[in-house]
């Protein structure tokens, strides 16, 4: 019931979004985190690339890429 009268609250506030969100799981959350990491990653090596340089800013260990790990 108290979950209702947040989601009430948030909706009467405008933030519809938060209103509807449910919290995520561990497992979401570590996928998040994974992907976040995964398109920074990309956004370094993106613009290392740009830049010209040869070496990328910063390389997954053992040839896996950042998605490949499961921490």
């Amino acid at each position: 019931m108290a979950n209702a009268a947040t989601q009430v609250k948030a909706a009467c506030d405008g933030n519809v979004a938060e209103a509807n969100r449910t919290p995520m799981t561990k497992a979401e959350e570590e996928r998040q985190a994974r992907l976040a990491q995964a398109l920074r990653d990309n956004l370094r090596r993106r613009k290392a690339q740009a830049r010209g340089d040869d070496s990328p800013a910063r390389q997954p260990g053992d040839g896996e890429s950042s998605f490949d790990r499961r921490d």
